[in-house]
């Protein structure tokens, strides 16, 4: 009697795994399923110079910029686009709106929070882009991050 319940307990949890398996797509979370970004865009502190940090915590990172833009009628937006061992995350500094806007260099910042992430070692990179404004396209960071 007490082998049949082994054995039934053995089978139930077999079957326990294969819907397992089978409700996960037969492969584990990783961070192309799970990652999601938060983008706020905040204002510059007068006179600060250009930087980009970035540092990993539990379950995320945390990608902090100051950057100069053709003027100051701008917005900014961010995609993110990750693998199972990178993540790259493109932030668009695009006109505000059709009208005048003074010719002087804009000063802009943002916080971008990268939730979900699973334990592990990852490549990031930072690029920032410019759309019709003739400026290039850069890669302000590529750093190696350990997500706790």
């Amino acid at each position: 009697m007490k082998i049949a319940r082994s054995e039934n307990a053995k089978r139930f949890a077999a079957v326990l795994f294969v819907a397992f398996v089978i409700a996960c797509g037969g492969k584990t979370p990783n961070l192309a399923d799970t990652a999601v970004l938060r983008f706020t865009p905040r204002v510059a502190d007068p006179g600060s110079p250009q930087t980009v940090t970035a540092e990993a915590g539990s379950g995320q990172v945390v990608v902090r910029a100051t950057l100069a833009a053709p003027d100051p009628c701008r917005t900014l937006d961010a995609d993110l686009d990750h693998t199972d061992s990178e993540l790259t995350l493109r932030v668009s500094i695009r006109p505000a709106g059709a009208g005048a806007c003074v010719l002087v260099i804009g000063r802009f910042a943002y916080d971008a929070v990268i939730e979900s992430v699973p334990r592990g070692r990852f490549g990031l990179r930072v690029v920032h882009t410019y759309p019709s404004t003739g400026w290039p396209t850069e890669t302000v960071l590529t750093q190696m991050i350990e997500v706790r």
